[in-house]
């Protein structure tokens, strides 16, 4: 109760965070009035068309990837899997720029894109992995293999993009800068469906956890529900690159800061969800710090965070 008390205070001290810093600061008072509709016209602009969509958007992108993490790692039994190493995160992306060069999409057609490119490319990397008799130790693998692939096509096509390259490659970075209230519809649109079936179908998930003996004496079918929840995994992750572009570490790091920081809890959903969403604001936050020249990308700074913490809960837990 402590820390999901902790991380509910933190949410909305570093929503307030988010919406006074910036290239125009904001002291409390004129926050206050900007968010009460009255005061400067820029600054109720600022607030509530900039700031506070991307602030909301940058919790619930990080939110999706953690629980996509957190029920990767629990399907599949490995440590290592998230969206950014099992393939779905370089398969959406790589959906997303060939559908919109190649096939001329538009912004509504791209949720569908990186759902199904997210699909085709975590369910390449588990027939690599063992496909019904899913081998744990060979997912990071396949994972590595099916992300290198996406990757070297996307990059073919952005090659021949040429005036568009620029743009998709800023894209490719992650982040939100720049999205507003119809992103974030899309992706609470995209993302209510699985969160409530993972809710729903919580027990079975943790069962599953558990061991396929397990699940077999309550009398699941393993490998019919390991195919479900992956589904459900890929599709909150696909829709995150959809508005955000691909962004690491968050699904790989928060399910293991979740472990570590609180042990004891067996299916740690809720946790996960609020801690994702957390390190996503404040990486939001860092990047665009007063005194950059330039706004830092987001998956940058994910990477240049996330990667010494995962280290060091790597040492510390003598994975």
């Amino acid at each position: 109760m402590k820390s999901f008390i902790f991380l509910l205070v933190m949410a909305p001290v570093l929503l307030w965070c988010g919406l006074t810093v910036g290239r125009l600061s904001l002291n409390p008072a004129q926050l206050w009035a900007a968010l009460l509709g009255q005061g400067d016209s820029l600054a109720q602009v600022v607030v509530w068309e900039l700031r506070l969509p991307r602030a909301l958007l940058a919790f619930l992108v990080g939110a999706c990837l953690a629980l996509s993490g957190l029920v990767m790692q629990r399907v599949s039994r490995n440590p290592l899997a998230s969206p950014g190493l099992t393939g779905v995160s370089g398969g959406a992306a790589l959906a997303v720029v060939a559908g919109i060069l190649l096939l001329k999409s538009d912004s509504s057609q791209t949720p569908w894109l990186a759902i199904v490119g997210g699909l085709i490319a975590g369910l390449l990397t588990l027939l690599l992995a063992g496909g019904r008799q899913l081998q744990p130790t060979r997912i990071v693998l396949a994972g590595v293999a099916v992300t290198a692939l996406c990757g070297g096509l996307t990059t073919t096509l952005l090659l021949q993009a040429e005036a568009d390259a620029g743009e998709f490659l800023y894209w490719m970075a992650g982040g939100v800068a720049g999205r507003s209230w119809p992103q974030l519809t899309l992706l609470l649109s995209c993302m209510a469906p699985p969160l409530l079936a993972l809710w729903l179908t919580r027990r079975n998930l943790e069962l599953l956890g558990c061991g396929d003996e397990m699940a077999l004496s309550l009398g699941l079918r393993p490998a019919r529900w390991r195919a479900w929840y992956l589904i459900l995994a890929t599709i909150l992750a696909a829709s995150t690159v959809a508005v955000a572009g691909p962004i690491g570490f968050v699904g790989l790091l928060a399910p293991h800061m979740v472990r570590f920081c609180w042990p004891g809890q067996r299916l740690p959903m809720g946790l996960c969800l609020l801690l994702g969403g957390i390190l996503l604001m404040a990486a939001d936050l860092l990047a665009r710090l007063p005194g950059t020249a330039q706004e830092i990308p987001l998956g940058v700074m994910t990477a240049l965070l996330g990667g010494p913490l995962l280290l060091r809960l790597m040492v510390k837990e003598k994975v």
